[in-house]
């Protein structure tokens, strides 16, 4: 009887939120090996100007990211990831909601004593449900005491909370913007290294040795690149060009040669691509 019931209520649709994500799958992994391995680089090994090279390089990176990875809707439920993860849990989740409904409504103790039931059961398999999730993704992190101690705070309600307020006083002017702030501590290291160096003592100098007057590079090999990737840590979290460690990873080989071309060309020239000193906030 109860099970009749609760089909029979029609529950309000309710609005779902979303945002887009882009999904790694194999198979688009190697549809973007593919259009690297058949990548003309000649727009980078013809360039002679530094920061036009590394641009082109990681502007045709980006967009062969983005056609083999385009991104796709996904829902947020109100109970997180456990609906994506076991798409019975939303039909549980309806049913309760209208056991809650029926035991305000009706007077009838055996329904009643069924809702209460259904409801102690609904909270036991979100539980089990939570433990198992919870175990997959620590089972599937890298730094697996990361994620036990991200999901321990999350639980007891300790998440870190970022600091976005910041409010510094340089001399008499009051600076709120995170680039001014930056920019304030920058100054200040420069002129205080500055100060130092133009005592007229020379107290900054007096135990510094100089055995030579210039520095040599050595160009570096695709192996040098490679071992370095390799030894990168497997994130998929995004830097400003939006591309995870994870798929430089998996691209390492692709993107070896015009790599090693860049940076070679950038110590011979003693130039530093513009993109490479922006940071992501």
């Amino acid at each position: 009887m109860l099970q009749s019931l609760i089909i029979e209520e029609k529950l309000p649709q309710v609005k779902r939120t979303f945002y887009f994500k882009r999904v790694t799958t194999q198979h688009s992994l190697e549809v973007l090996c593919n259009k690297l391995s058949n990548t003309d680089w000649s727009i980078v090994y013809n360039c002679e100007d530094i920061n036009e090279m590394y641009n082109n390089f990681i502007e045709c990176y980006q967009t062969l990211y983005e056609e083999s990875f385009p991104k796709k809707k996904v829902y947020c439920d109100k109970q997180g990831s456990l609906y994506q993860v076991n798409p019975e849990i939303n039909q549980m989740s309806k049913h309760n909601i209208t056991c809650h409904r029926l035991m305000k409504t009706t007077s009838d103790p055996a329904i009643i004593e069924q809702c209460k039931n259904y409801r102690r059961f609904y909270k036991s398999e979100i539980v089990k449900m939570k433990k198992q999730l919870n175990a997959d993704n620590i089972e599937k992190a890298t730094n697996k005491s990361k994620a036990m101690w991200s999901i321990i705070n999350k639980e007891t309600g300790r998440e870190a909370k970022g600091h976005t307020n910041i409010e510094i006083l340089d001399g008499d002017q009051e600076l709120k913007n995170p680039s001014e702030v930056a920019n304030a501590f920058n100054s200040y290291f420069i002129n205080s290294v500055q100060s130092l160096v133009s005592e007229p003592d020379g107290s900054a100098e007096q135990n510094v040795s100089r055995s030579c007057n210039s520095i040599a590079f050595t160009p570096v090999t695709e192996l040098d690149i490679k071992n370095i990737i390799r030894k990168m840590k497997a994130k998929t979290s995004a830097g400003v060009d939006g591309i995870p460690s994870t798929i430089v990873k998996e691209t390492a080989h692709q993107i070896l040669k015009p790599l090693t071309f860049i940076i070679n060309a950038s110590m011979e020239s003693g130039v530093f691509p513009q993109k490479l000193k922006i940071a992501k906030t």
